[in-house]
């Protein structure tokens, strides 16, 4: 599993861990948790990754993440 994620893209990776640990220590209703998400979601679709793996899908090849 830890392969699976390793190969994944940097940025959202580093995100998506940061947005779970903030959720886990979060109260069950807390709204804070979702504001949260809107704005590591737009972080991460609007980053250099995220044209990148379209891009590298369509040229059928492996990406390469830059964290941007």
């Amino acid at each position: 599993m830890a392969a699976t994620i390793a190969a994944n893209a940097p940025l959202a990776a580093r995100e998506s861990r940061g947005l779970m640990l903030r959720a886990v220590h979060a109260d069950e209703h807390d709204d804070a948790i979702w504001e949260d998400n809107a704005a590591v979601m737009g972080r991460i679709f609007s980053s250099d990754d995220a044209k990148e793996g379209p891009r590298a899908f369509a040229e059928k090849r492996s990406p390469v993440w830059t964290g941007r």
